[in-house]
């Protein structure tokens, strides 16, 4: 991300929790705003000091048309269960960042825990041994 962030850039964090990002891009030298729906959240990222926190919604930016340089968007989209709610949060950073502005956005997908969960092992003894009958598979209690 650094390498691609211009110096001084103004940058929302959407979505930035605690400031797990924000800190370093403030520490870099960038006018950061961290934006998150969750007042807890804002309140220990402003304890941190060096940017800005405030507590918004990435489907409604508190910002102009075309006035940020970069968007950090990187846990609303797996937060945002619905298509269209995705959608409006992706036209919103589009919204707010200058012409030539950089966007960073992360989504995961719906099945990403399951296949996570699946591939680790983390699965024990799932279904029965007959996967229409409702009786524990044999062996188990």
């Amino acid at each position: 991300m650094g390498a691609v962030i211009e110096p001084s850039s103004r940058v929302f964090d959407v979505g930035g929790a605690t400031g797990v990002h924000s800190r370093w891009l403030a520490a870099e030298g960038h006018d950061v705003t961290l934006i998150d729906p969750v007042l807890a959240q804002v309140e220990r990222a402003n304890a941190v000091g060096g940017f800005s926190a405030v507590v918004g919604d990435a489907r409604d930016l508190p910002a102009k048309d075309a006035c940020i340089d970069v968007v950090l968007l990187l846990g609303p989209l797996y937060h945002l269960i619905d298509p269209e709610e995705r959608m409006a949060a992706l036209r919103e950073a589009h919204r707010v960042l200058k012409p030539g502005g950089v966007l960073f956005a992360q989504g995961i997908g719906r099945l990403t825990a399951f296949t996570d969960a699946a591939i680790r092992g983390r699965f024990e003894n799932l279904g029965a041994d007959d996967p229409t009958s409702c009786e524990p598979a044999s062996g188990r209690t």
